[in-house]
């Protein structure tokens, strides 16, 4: 069976713009498709997964709608667009998917993560991961590294990049308060 992915641009109170790791408030009706979620598409889609898109900022979906329609995809993977400027709202929305479904795995995607990735996903346990390019193979690294780490008790941290690779490590739950070393791929 196919694992599956669900690529989710979360509701919010305003009409959020989460788009190419700058993101801002819709001043009008207009909301763009995020971009940032088209690119994995192909790449994921290679790789034999099978993918979902849901764009609840669109549809105009509540937090309560998105939560009910992601119970009912049931992907394995989630990869969510977040924002500094609606942080708090994506950070509570995530929070109470995972406690709704523990089992999917969520990866964030954003400018908050841009300068504390790791930073933010041990300050976040409710997050398993987080990406910073879209245009190479790193979704599929962290993916195959979630798959090798089963335990609740990892993290994967995405760490900076350096040149032009990113390098993914697993932090072990004695280290999620310290900066764990990275380790290549």
């Amino acid at each position: 069976m196919k694992e599956k992915i669900l690529l989710l641009n979360p509701p919010g109170k305003e009409s959020y713009l989460r788009d190419y790791f700058c993101n801002n408030i819709s001043k009008s009706t207009y909301l763009h498709y995020p971009i940032d979620l088209l690119l994995l598409t192909g790449t994921l889609k290679n790789k034999g997964y099978e993918i979902e898109v849901l764009d609840a900022m669109v549809k105009g979906y509540s937090v309560p709608e998105t939560l009910d329609l992601i119970s009912k995809i049931k992907p394995d993977y989630l990869v969510a667009l977040v924002g500094t400027i609606s942080w708090d709202e994506d950070k509570e929305f995530l929070q109470r998917l995972k406690i709704q479904e523990p089992k999917i795995k969520i990866i964030g995607t954003g400018d908050v993560f841009l300068d504390e990735g790791p930073k933010v996903i041990n300050e976040n346990q409710f997050i398993d991961g987080c990406i910073l390019d879209f245009s190479d193979g790193t979704i599929i690294k962290l993916i195959n590294k979630l798959n090798r780490h089963q335990t609740t008790d990892n993290s994967v941290i995405a760490r900076s990049v350096s040149d032009e690779a990113i390098s993914i490590g697993i932090a072990s739950p004695s280290a999620r308060n310290d900066q764990p070393s990275a380790l290549n791929e």
